[in-house]
C-alpha cells in the first residue's frame, strides 16, 4: 500500500515549506491545492507536515472513524487557555460525558421557546439606532452590529437569563479576545501564554476578567432558590447517570466555549447572508416573498420554521460559500487506510470546509450563489460530505439548531421591518481567522417598512 510520502503536494521552500502562501491567503490556498493535487495532498507548513483530504467519500472517514483513530491537532490545543476542556477541546469519555450532559438542552424542540425572545432582542437593536427621521433610512455596519447583537442574545441565554445584561465590558472583552486567538490561529509558532511578553500578559489579564465573570454568574445560581432559567442554570443542575453532576470548571469551560466559539460564527455567518442578498436582489425578492406569504405582520415563530423553506435554503447555501469554519485539523492516533495511502501514528491531516464546499467535483459552478441548490432532491444526488459547516459524526457541532434558528429568526425580523436598499458596488473579502470574516465592514441602508 501507498504510503503518504507517496502524496502528492506543492513543494515550497526548505524548512518553510508552503507556509509564506498559506500565511498570505490559506483560504486561496487550500482551494488551488485541493483542485491542483485531488483528492489527497501533502504540503509543508514550516516545518509541519500536513495531509489535505478533500474526497468526500474520505472526508466521512475521518468524521466518523472512532475517537482513538483520529485526535484534536496541537493547533486547537492552542486555545486551551481560552476554552479549558469543553467540549471544542475535549476528547476520550471526558467529552462523551460532557456531550451526554449538554446535548438534551440543544435540541431542537427545547430550543423552541428562544424564537420569539431573539426576535425582541433583534427589534428592540435595530430600533435603538439611528434612524433618519425624514428618510425613515438606517445605515448599518453588518459585521459589528450582527456582533453585537448575538453576543447580547448567546449572553441572555447561556449567562444571565431573562432579568439582566452583561456588563458592557464583557462584550468588549470577549470580541478582543476571540480576534487575538484568530490571529494566533494562523502563525506556524507562537509564543506560549506563560511567557510574559506584553500581548500575552494582555491576553492572560482578559481571559482572567472572563474568568471572573463568569465564576461569579455559576456562584450566583447555585446561591438561588429559584435561578434564571439559562444554559447555565441548566449545567449547574445536570447530572450524569451517576448522579454527579459538573465541576465549577467544567460548566465555565462550557460556557465559555458556547460564548467564544458561537457568537463569532453566527455574526459572521448571519453577516454573509446579508452581503449576498445585496449583491443578489433577484433572491432578496424571492425570500421577501416568501415572508410576505407566510408570515404577514407576525413575528416569526417556531411553527414557521417548516414553511420558511427559501430562508433556510438561502441561509445553507450562505453556509457553503462562506463556511464559519473553514478547515478542521486532526491528528492520527493510530495507522489508519484513507483514499488508498497508510497514515502511521502521528501524521497531521487537514479537511477544509471552504475548498470542498467550492469544488467542481460536488457543485455546478461552484462560485455562484444560488440557493435553489440547496433543495432535499439536489441533497440527496451529493454526498452527504460534500456539504459540512458544522463539521460531522459524533462531533457535529453542539450548537448546530441554535445557529440556525438564531440565523433565520433575525433575518426574518430584519425583513419584516426593513427594506434593503442595494447597493451594487459593495464588496469585501473573505479573510480567516479563527471563522471566515469579511476584510471589510459591510456598510447596508435599510428603509423601514411602512
Amino acid at each position: 500500500m501507498a504510503t503518504k510520502k507517496d502524496i502528492p503536494g506543492p513543494k515550497g521552500l526548505p524548512i518553510l515549506g508552503v507556509y509564506p502562501q498559506f500565511r498570505r491567503n490559506p483560504l486561496s490556498f487550500l482551494q488551488e491545492t485541493a483542485s491542483q493535487y485531488g483528492p489527497m495532498s501533502r504540503f509543508n507548513l514550516a516545518g509541519f507536515e500536513f495531509i489535505l483530504i478533500s474526497d468526500a467519500e474520505d472526508i466521512a472517514r475521518v468524521y466518523r472513524q472512532d475517537n482513538d483513530t483520529f485526535g484534536k491537532s496541537k493547533a486547537a490545543k492552542r486555545l486551551t487557555p481560552l476554552l479549558g476542556n469543553g467540549l471544542l477541546l475535549s476528547e476520550g469519555e471526558y467529552w462523551q460525558r460532557q456531550r451526554r450532559l449538554a446535548a438534551p438542552h440543544f435540541h431542537r424542540r427545547e430550543l423552541s421557546g428562544i424564537i420569539p425572545i431573539i426576535a425582541s432582542m433583534t427589534r428592540d437593536y435595530l430600533n435603538s439606532q439611528a434612524v433618519d427621521g425624514e428618510t425613515d433610512e438606517l445605515m448599518i455596519p453588518v459585521r459589528h452590529t450582527l456582533a453585537d447583537l448575538t453576543l447580547h442574545i448567546l449572553s441572555r441565554f447561556f449567562l444571565t437569563g431573562d432579568e439582566h445584561e452583561a456588563p458592557t465590558n464583557i462584550h468588549a472583552t470577549v470580541r478582543a479576545v476571540v480576534d487575538q486567538f484568530g490571529e494566533r490561529s494562523l502563525k506556524g509558532i507562537v509564543s506560549p501564554l506563560w511567557v510574559p511578553t506584553k500581548k500575552n500578559r494582555w491576553i492572560r489579564k482578559q481571559i482572567t476578567t472572563l474568568d471572573q465573570f463568569t465564576n461569579q454568574m455559576i456562584k450566583s445560581v447555585q446561591r438561588k432558590s429559584n435561578p434564571d432559567a439559562n444554559l447555565m442554570t441548566k449545567f449547574v443542575h445536570s447530572q450524569d447517570e451517576s448522579g454527579q453532576g459538573m465541576t465549577l470548571t467544567q460548566i465555565r469551560d462550557e460556557i465559555m466555549t458556547f460564548m467564544l466559539a458561537g457568537h463569532e460564527t453566527t455574526s459572521n455567518a448571519i453577516s454573509w447572508t446579508l452581503y449576498l442578498l445585496n449583491r443578489h436582489p433577484d433572491v432578496y425578492q424571492k425570500l421577501c416573498q416568501e415572508l410576505t406569504e407566510q408570515l404577514a405582520d407576525r413575528p416569526i415563530a417556531f411553527s414557521d420554521l417548516p414553511s420558511l423553506r427559501y430562508l433556510s435554503m438561502v441561509i445553507e447555501e450562505s453556509l457553503r460559500l462562506y463556511p464559519p469554519a473553514w478547515a478542521n485539523r486532526r491528528t492520527v492516533l493510530k495507522t489508519v487506510e484513507i483514499g488508498g495511502y497508510q497514515l502511521e501514528k502521528g501524521t497531521m491531516v487537514m479537511v477544509s470546509q471552504w475548498a470542498t464546499h467550492r469544488s467542481s467535483k460536488y457543485w455546478q459552478d461552484p462560485d455562484r450563489f444560488w440557493p435553489e441548490r440547496m433543495q432535499a432532491g439536489l441533497k440527496k444526488e451529493r454526498p452527504q460530505f460534500s456539504y459540512f459547516p458544522f463539521g460531522g459524526g459524533k462531533r457535529t457541532c453542539i450548537g448546530s439548531n441554535f445557529a440556525m434558528l438564531e440565523a433565520m429568526t433575525i433575518l426574518a425580523t430584519i425583513f419584516q421591518s426593513f427594506d434593503l436598499i442595494p447597493n451594487p458596488g459593495l464588496k469585501t473579502s473573505p479573510m480567516a481567522g479563527v471563522t471566515v470574516y469579511p476584510k471589510d465592514e459591510i456598510n447596508l441602508k435599510l428603509k423601514r417598512r411602512k
